[in-house]
């Protein structure tokens, strides 16, 4: 009888052990799921970064192009304007309109 009670008590431990691994190989199922979600979202998520940040270079890049350009016509514009008020100075010192109305300005070309 005692021995019937031990068989007793292992086969109960043995299907308790077999619910237990088969409830940790779910849990594990689970986790793996998971992982493999979040993996997808990280790889996800640095591709948009990756594009985020080469469209911000471009960005840079095409800013500091209009920059220089803008920077380039004012210092032409500020050339010329320095050009006119010297010709405009030197023209009033002459004795201004002498009949004759003020030399033509040539225009330049940008």
């Amino acid at each position: 009888k005692a021995s019937d009670e031990e068989a007793e008590r292992l086969k109960a431990l043995l299907k308790a052990e077999r619910s237990g691994r088969a409830d940790t190989e779910l849990q594990l199922q689970v986790l793996v799921t998971q992982k493999d979600v979040l993996m997808k979202e990280l790889s996800s998520i640095q591709e948009e970064l990756n594009q985020e940040q080469t469209a911000k270079m471009d960005l840079q890049v095409t800013w500091q192009r209009a920059n220089e350009s803008f920077m380039e016509v004012q210092t032409a514009l500020t050339n010329r304007c320095q050009e006119l008020e010297d010709k405009l100075m030197a023209y009033q010192l002459n004795g201004g309109a002498g009949g004759s109305g003020p030399p033509p300005v040539p225009m330049r070309e940008s």
